[in-house]
Formats: structure tokens, sequence, C-alpha cells
């Protein structure tokens, strides 16, 4: 399909505007190593990783990406992100039959990440922009980026937003995942509200994300971010008051058995 056919579909823009908000919300492009676009898959709810291994798989020597009918302004926008993945392609093994191996998400193994184009490695920094650009429409201001200078594991991003009451910054370094709020002189990252005061929603056991799995990781957690910590973002009183509390709590000691 054409990229403005993909456009459409990843921006619900084939549903009546005036129902476009029961449209589903998550979706999945693959694409080829010529930038063509193969498929639109579109799920009301994030789709969870064994969904995005079957979507994959379904087109061999391809590429996948995670959208939201916010991801792209712009038909070009959807392009230049195809375009910046296409070099990816050149960094993989061939597969048995002589031909371009796919991603490792579709079981199918490429070299080291460190060889990754510089390009592509950057392209996460513009989709955590992206996603937690949410922030600026809530009263944060962007104040502090950083690109990754490197294709080194240990190398990444940084973002940094402001308000009148929080702080939010979202590193990427050495592999972590780790959104970080601040508020009247209390920090913690984003992990520890999820496992104390939402019982670990997310389903995350930790912050390590590999490139390969690091766009789904972004996209689930700034998601979670939006639709549930609006207190938090807020400088809730009460809210802080219980993480200032929790984090002052001394650590519950494990039992042990007799």
């Amino acid at each position: 399909m054409t990229i403005e056919e993909a456009f459409r579909l990843v921006k619900n823009l084939d549903w009546k505007e005036t129902h476009r908000r029961y449209a589903p919300q998550y979706g999945l492009l693959q694409f080829n190593c010529d930038g063509e676009v193969v498929s639109v898959y579109r799920y009301k709810k994030m789709p969870h990783e064994p969904e995005q291994h079957e979507a994959l798989s379904r087109h061999p020597r391809c590429l996948q990406i995670s959208t939201r009918p916010d991801s792209f302004a712009t038909p070009e926008d959807l392009r230049a992100r195809i375009v910046t993945g296409i070099s990816v392609f050149a960094r993989m093994k061939p597969d048995r039959e002589g031909g371009t191996g796919v991603h490792e998400s579709a079981k199918v193994q490429p070299t080291p990440e460190s060889t990754i184009a510089l390009e592509y490695v950057r392209s996460f920094l513009e989709m955590a922009r992206r996603e937690f650009d949410f922030l600026t429409k809530q009263g944060f201001r962007l104040v502090e980026e950083a690109a990754p200078k490197s294709t080194s594991y240990r190398d990444g991003f940084h973002l940094r937003y402001v308000s009148n009451a929080v702080e939010v910054v979202v590193d990427y370094y050495s592999q972590e995942l780790i959104p970080i709020f601040r508020c009247g002189g209390t920090g913690t990252n984003y992990y520890f509200i999820d496992q104390c005061l939402f019982a670990n929603a997310s389903g995350y056991a930790g912050a390590m994300f590999p490139l390969r799995k690091l766009e789904a990781a972004i996209t689930k957690i700034a998601s979670d971010i939006r639709e549930h910590y609006g207190d938090v973002l807020a400088g809730d009183a009460t809210t802080w008051a219980t993480i200032r509390a929790l984090l002052d709590a001394p650590p519950v000691k494990k039992s042990r058995l007799p």
C-alpha cells in the first residue's frame, strides 16, 4: 500500500470523525527493505509481545514499528520514520535462502546491535520525544535533550521536562529505560511508582530493554503515564505524600521458612 494509504489507517481517517474516538488507538505497521508498507494492524489495546511477534511473523523479511493516531502529523513524517529503519536491513545477516534476514523479534538473529546505524539508534530519541509530547500539552516544557553520540550499548538519550510543580526525566543508557519524577525535593522512578501505587500494572520486572524491545516499551510506558499518572504529574500533595512515605518506609524483611 502507499504511504498515504498507510497514514490514513494509522490516523483512523477511514472512520467517521464523530466515531473516531471509538477507533483502535494502537497499531503495528510492517514495511520491507524498499520502504513499501506491507500491512497495518490496528488494536483497541496495546498489543502484547506475543501479538507483536505474531503480526511480524506473517510478513517475512519485514521490519515493524508501533503506531498511534498521534504518532505522525503528516504522511511525510511516516515516510521519514520508515526511511530511518531501512538502514537496518543492510546490517542483518542473510537467511538460508540468501535473502535478508528479518529482525530478531521475528526469531531470526541479526548482527550485534552495536553495528546498527547511528541514525537508527537516534530514531528512538525522536520516538520518545513524540510519545512524551503529551507532557507539553499539560504545562511542561522540554528543557534538556541529549542524543546518542555512538552505537555503544552504554550510550543513549536524555529528555528533561519541567512544569511549575514537577520534573520528568526520560533516560535511556546502558539499555535501561528509566523515567524519573521529581517534586518538592522528592524523586523516584516510574517502576517504583508502578510497583507501589499501581500493583505493577505495567507487568515489567526491570528497566532493561535492548533496541529490539525499546520501541514497544517507550510506547507502553508513555501511554501508561499519560492515562494514569495525572496526580503524579500535577504534583498532587496527597499523592506525593504517599510516595514520600513509601520511599522512607523501612524495607520489608522476607520471612524465612523454619
